[in-house]
């Protein structure tokens, strides 16, 4: 929420990151905001909602993020505004989002996520 030390502490860092010093901006986080895996999705929604804002006006340029058995990536896209087509909303390309990477299917016993 607005009042966790998370969001105070990411509120203050982010507008203070100096791009000539640090050109590449890179999120860790554990569950995706996006992925393809039904029994995943929208997990992290309520985070994406309050922190999606923020990555694209500082132009975060990679979030990566494990938890899903599996290996995707996206194109810069975000869902502050959205697409909807056929009463479903969808992501839009959007240059100044980060691209979303999930990489949690090294290491795991249990097997790659397929649904």
């Amino acid at each position: 929420g607005k009042y966790t030390p998370q969001y105070k502490w990411l509120e203050q860092e982010l507008p203070k990151v100096n791009r000539t010093e640090t050109p590449w901006l890179i999120v860790l986080m554990h569950s995706p905001w996006y992925n393809s895996y039904n029994y995943h999705y929208m997990e992290g929604e309520t985070m994406r909602v309050m922190y999606e804002p923020w990555f694209v006006k500082y132009k975060v340029d990679v979030v990566y993020a494990g938890h899903v058995h599996a290996y995707e990536r996206s194109e810069r896209v975000s869902n502050i505004a959205y697409n909807i087509v056929n009463g479903i909303c969808a992501p839009i390309k959007d240059q100044s989002a980060p691209v979303y990477i999930t990489i949690g299917d090294g290491g795991n016993l249990e097997g790659l996520a397929t649904k």
